[in-house]
């Protein structure tokens, strides 16, 4: 990251507004990750989840096959191990893979409920423990995105409060809109402090700016947020700080596609309206990596 982490909100000196017109960070293009086929008939789970009957009963098996080879003095044989089906039919190479064990589809198989961000979407019950398709009601995700989500394995939220988790996601879906400022800068209390990069504003008018710079050169992006780390709660657990970390898929104005990791700090507060009370944020900084 090209700059040091933060400390906690109640350690930091409150900063005048620096605003100047930051430029996207040079980045390699990546390739993004393209969504793998459904592998069977989809059926859905009693939570909303999905499932589905693999294109074959059983885990594939290898196979002994002899090929002959010319190296110049002749042909040799030489013996390959293949995959092949339940029936003995060879699997192609080229079949999409699922799962853990990044194996084909076979058997029953069950989608993570973070299927837009998961790194494999469908797994074979048995990779994952499972025996039969879950019957409670909670929705079903991976070992992995549970860790990363911070949610149990019955599928409970473990922050300290589930509405952060979507006041967090509502935030960045708005984010990605341009259109959506006014929306956005409902997302923070009168006095927030919100840190770009090297640009700082404070207040309304100021974090309205610094939102319209973020466009200057940016013409469609998509936060994915990988990681949450909840830091600090106190009064009353009405006011948290916590880290975020993920990546945004930038696309410029001159048709350039990017996608560059991203760190963030976040102090929220509770702020009432009315008989309830919603989380904005009261400072906000973010780092990308150049």
């Amino acid at each position: 990251m090209s700059q040091e982490p933060p400390s906690f909100a109640s350690d930091r000196p409150r900063r005048t507004s620096t605003a100047r017109n930051t430029p996207v960070p040079e980045a390699k293009p990546l390739a993004r990750r393209t969504k793998r086929p459904a592998p069977g008939i989809v059926s859905t789970t009693s939570s909303g989840g999905n499932s589905a009957v693999g294109k074959r009963k059983a885990a594939p098996r290898k196979k002994a096959r002899a090929t002959k080879k010319d190296r110049g003095q002749g042909p040799e044989t030489e013996i390959e191990m293949e995959e092949v089906d339940d029936e003995g039919n060879p699997i192609d190479p080229n079949e999409p893979r699922y799962c853990v064990c990044n194996g084909v589809s076979f058997g029953t198989m069950i989608q993570c409920e973070n299927s837009e961000n998961c790194k494999y979407e469908w797994f074979h019950l048995e990779c994952v423990g499972l025996t039969d398709i879950p019957a409670r009601t909670t929705k079903w995700y991976c070992p992995n995105c549970r860790q990363v989500l911070n949610i149990g394995e019955k599928g409970e939220d473990l922050l300290p409060d589930p509405e952060i988790r979507t006041f967090i996601t509502n935030f960045y879906r708005i984010s990605d809109k341009q259109d959506s400022n006014e929306l956005w800068l409902s997302h923070f209390t009168e006095d927030a402090q919100v840190t770009m990069g090297n640009d700082t504003g404070r207040g309304p008018q100021e974090i309205r700016e610094l939102r319209s710079k973020m466009w200057t050169v940016v013409a469609e992006r998509r936060h994915v947020v990988n990681k949450v780390f909840p830091a600090r709660f106190q009064d009353g657990d009405s006011e948290c700080e916590f880290m975020l970390f993920g990546d945004v898929h930038l696309k410029t104005k001159e048709g350039k596609e990017l996608v560059v990791p991203w760190a963030g700090h976040a102090a929220l507060t509770q702020v009432a309206d009315g008989l309830k009370k919603e989380w904005k944020f009261s400072q906000y900084r973010v780092w990308l990596q150049k």
